[in-house]
């Protein structure tokens, strides 16, 4: 799990533990899973000074809230408890709202939602003996990731072109269909892997919800004949809060399909 506030996904932790719980949930089959730690932590791999900032326990509602609703077993694990010791009671009444909504409810009987209102962010390892390097210098998309692009749902396009960036591990891969350009994604190799990093500005389509507001973001969970639901305001994250940025509520119709 990478704990960096400095990087831009951490800041929005709700989505980041989507992305994880959806990668653990892919790689296994009929069996429960949790997001084993979460946190923030400093460029040392320490707990980041930020985490006295967010007193009121921001970055922790949003991802217990996401966990669950992402079909995890429990919610994800919480590195900070030095700080529910010092936040007491703030910190721990966000465990109270949830065991309050999941009284008595059969969570193993649910399926997953397709989220709305979600980024997507796909990182593809890809061992380095298999010698993509040179495919991606010819701007050749490779083999190897195109498959991985194809299970992702990723368009397979017509053309892609690479440049580089910054000395040879970093770069950027241009994908054309029809002679124009759809989309620019960034590319990051490192050591003994090729670790694709591919960075979504649009958001995830879903066939479970439609929403008339953009910054509602829906997770849930469903049954046969109910569905369980968490909105949040995209707005209302750690790192806005930390910058004291000033949230407007929000509003908007949430139409869930399939009933």
């Amino acid at each position: 799990w990478p704990w960096h506030p400095s990087d831009p996904e951490g800041r929005d932790i709700a989505a980041l533990t989507r992305y994880y719980s959806n990668q653990v949930t892919k790689s296994i089959s009929d069996e429960p899973a949790i997001v084993g730690e979460f946190g923030l932590s400093g460029a040392g791999w320490g707990e980041s000074p930020d985490v006295e900032h967010d007193d009121q326990g921001v970055h922790l509602h949003n991802a217990l809230w996401s966990s669950l609703m992402s079909g995890m077993a429990s919610t994800g694990l919480s590195w900070h408890w030095n700080a529910h010791q010092q936040f007491d009671t703030t910190w721990w009444r966000h465990y109270t709202a949830i065991a309050n909504f999941f009284e008595g409810l059969q969570t193993a009987n649910l399926s997953v939602m397709q989220p709305v209102n979600v980024n997507r962010l796909d990182i593809f390892s890809i061992p380095s003996s298999q010698s993509i390097e040179a495919d991606l210098q010819s701007g050749k998309l490779p083999d190897e990731l195109r498959a991985a692009f194809a299970e992702e749902q990723v368009p397979l396009f017509e053309e892609t072109r690479i440049r580089e960036i910054d000395g040879n591990t970093r770069w950027e891969m241009d994908a054309f269909m029809s002679g124009n350009l759809v989309k620019t994604y960034i590319l990051v190799i490192s050591g003994g892997l090729i670790n694709i990093s591919v960075k979504y500005d649009d958001q995830i389509s879903s066939v479970d919800f439609s929403c008339s507001n953009e910054k509602l973001r829906a997770l849930g969970l469903r049954g046969d004949n109910a569905a369980y639901i968490w909105i949040q305001n995209t707005d209302n994250t750690w790192w806005n809060n930390l910058q004291d940025q000033v949230l407007e509520p929000q509003s908007g119709s949430l139409t869930v399909t399939g009933f």
